[in-house]
């Protein structure tokens, strides 16, 4: 099973966003935290592995996760995240264990 079905999906679905908000509260101590907004994106191959993964905060913060493959269909123990400002283009492999950063330009589009 994909993990694209294993999150409940059908059919050759490329991307899917789930949204939460979670309301503000206040504490006894009367100590008052704002309501958060929660976004995360998930991108998936055609065979239905996951490949990125984008998670954004209300207080602005984002980050990706980056997935690699080896040619058999595992993963070849590649998970790599970036914080926003850090966005490019993350690889590793099997054949080149090191993770390597290349900058991207700057525009949050993660490629």
């Amino acid at each position: 099973m994909s993990d694209r079905e294993q999150h409940g999906l059908r059919g050759p679905v490329k991307s899917c966003t789930r949204e939460s908000t979670r309301p503000g509260v206040t504490d006894a101590d009367g100590k008052t935290y704002p309501e958060v907004h929660l976004e995360y994106t998930t991108e998936y191959d055609t065979d239905g592995r996951v490949l990125v993964t984008r998670s954004r905060n209300s207080d602005g913060s984002q980050w990706v996760t980056r997935f690699a493959y080896d040619t058999s269909g595992r993963t070849d123990g590649g998970a790599h995240r970036a914080k926003k400002r850090d966005w490019g283009t993350l690889t590793r492999s099997a054949a080149h264990p090191a993770v390597r950063l290349r900058r991207g330009s700057g525009t949050g589009t993660g490629s």
